[in-house]
């Protein structure tokens, strides 16, 4: 009695040593990586990884403040260096980018009631960015108020 789900019951033959099999014919060449077609004047041309690196840029009281003394404050991801997230900033902005200070603050907890909490807002990683004297991000950072 045969079951179908069980598969057949034939044997089937494996390819002998030395034989070539369409697995091995493939050629295992380096893979390229891809470059961004040419940018036209008004087009913004993202680096590779950069969106994986800097999440978004981040406004508080305290980054407004910086922004006096020409230090723009990122959020970054948690695997990012310093000088990942240089590189990136100046790429992405056509800056120089003077130095890349990380700060590392921890989850919290949200929504406490008593002695119960409801969770916990994640950690969040920051790069605060200090740009070269005369050089700003201006009004990329700001979203067009509606």
């Amino acid at each position: 009695m045969k079951f179908p789900f069980f598969g057949s019951s034939e044997k089937k033959e494996s390819p002998k040593r030395g034989a070539s099999s369409k697995k091995a014919a493939v050629s295992r060449a380096p893979k390229q990586k891809e470059e961004a077609p040419a940018s036209e004047g008004h087009m913004l041309t993202i680096p590779a990884g950069a969106h994986r690196i800097i999440r978004a840029p981040f406004m508080s009281e305290k980054a407004s403040r910086l922004t006096q003394q020409n230090q723009y404050v990122f959020l970054i991801t948690s695997s990012a260096t310093k000088s990942e997230v240089k590189k990136h900033v100046g790429t992405l902005f056509k800056v120089k980018v003077l130095s890349v200070n990380i700060v590392n603050l921890p989850r919290k907890k949200a929504g406490t009631m008593r002695r119960h909490f409801a969770g916990v807002r994640p950690q969040v990683r920051k790069a605060i960015v200090t740009l070269a004297p005369g050089q700003t991000i201006g009004a990329t950072m700001v979203k067009p108020q509606s």
